[in-house]
């Protein structure tokens, strides 16, 4: 009897310290969520601003990156709702990881948009052309 006992509180302790786990993992994957959404807002902010300026491609990257991550975490989001703890954990320190990454990475960020400069037409280009000449 002390033994079943024993096995049923062993078992109980295990499942509040994997509840506890859980919950803190979660807790941080929304913490996470929430600073790297400031961050891609304020990218996304400073971009619309910046009409005559293009991202770089490494701000490209690291923005379409972001949209797989949100994705991710919605899917998250419905499978808590669908499934028990243990199957989605897993996947939850994945996408967490890959936030933290993106978080880090957005830190090294010296410049987030290189120029664009207009390239002449054909017509453009003799027009200009014509003014220089004649003056």
């Amino acid at each position: 009897m002390d033994m079943e006992v024993d096995k049923v509180d062993s078992f109980i302790n295990s499942t509040r310290n994997n509840q506890e786990s859980f919950e803190y993992n979660w807790q941080s994957l929304q913490s996470n969520m929430k600073v790297l959404n400031g961050i891609a807002l304020e990218i996304e902010v400073q971009v619309k601003e910046a009409e005559t300026r293009k991202r770089k491609r490494d701000v490209e990257n690291w923005c379409e990156e972001v949209g797989k991550i949100k994705n991710q975490f919605l899917k998250l989001q419905k499978d808590l709702l669908e499934k028990c703890i243990s199957e989605v954990e897993e996947t939850l320190c994945v996408i967490n990881s890959g936030i933290v990454g993106l978080i880090e990475q957005s830190k090294k960020f010296r410049q987030l948009f290189v120029d664009v400069h207009h390239a002449l037409d054909d017509q453009e280009f003799g027009h200009a052309y014509l003014l220089i000449v004649k003056g």
